[in-house]
């Protein structure tokens, strides 16, 4: 499994537009790609190029283009920049409920793709950094406090990560995974305690009461002044 990256990337784009979608297959360089992904995450770093690259090996494993719906699903094990990426790329959105967080600390994803019931899962390999330079590029990149010129160093750096194959990249195997449940658009009821709307699902009935998770606890993250 895995194989070079192809020099030109099919990125499949749906927009809504009066009432109607339109569909377009945007063809896009690796470079090109990632400068897509900064836009979206805000700055330049190595856990967003890491995303991006292994949302590419993904697409590749599958043979899929990116997911406009719920075709593909994608369970992530760490919340780093590089959730960013591979969400540019594969089009797997916690706001579609297609992309799933496991709290693990690990450089690595799950990717499902619902009409072929298959699975793969993506680890990634520290030691590919050192097949593109010995380190000392990347540690000038991130020292650069100049967002314009730090996208000019990370250039080289994007290209030459890009042209590495899949597999020296990443640990890719076909793995086993229960078929994910679709995205389902749930009632909401009002919380008998604070009065704000919460989904129905979400709601704990305690002493007679359907209540919102922070008022059954009785705590919260935030404070009201």
């Amino acid at each position: 499994m895995g194989g070079v990256l192809p020099p030109i990337f099919r990125l499949r784009i749906t927009v809504y537009f009066a009432e109607n979608f339109w569909e377009a297959i945007v063809m896009i360089d690796f470079w090109n790609l990632f400068e897509y992904a900064v836009k979206f995450h805000g700055h330049t770093c190595p856990g967003l190029l890491i995303g991006v690259r292994m949302g590419v090996a993904a697409l590749n494993a599958l043979g899929v283009d990116r997911s406009a719906d719920e075709e593909l699903y994608a369970v992530v094990e760490n919340d780093s920049c590089a959730v960013d990426g591979l969400q540019t790329v594969t089009g797997v959105t916690f706001g579609k409920g297609n992309l799933l967080f496991k709290d693990y600390g690990k450089m690595a994803a799950t990717f499902y793709l619902r009409n072929k019931n298959k699975a793969i899962r993506l680890v990634f390999k520290p030691e590919s950094f050192g097949k593109i330079d010995d380190g000392e590029d990347l540690r000038e990149v991130m020292s650069e406090k100049n967002q314009e010129k730090k996208m000019a160093k990370f250039a080289k750096i994007v290209k030459r990560f890009g042209d590495l194959p899949d597999d020296e990249i990443f640990d890719i195997k076909i793995v086993d995974m229960d078929e994910p449940a679709m995205a389902e658009i749930r009632q909401s009821v009002r919380c008998e305690k604070c009065g704000e709307m919460t989904m129905e699902t979400k709601t704990v009935v305690k002493e007679g009461k359907h209540l919102c998770i922070p008022c059954s606890a009785g705590v919260n993250y935030y404070r009201v002044k």
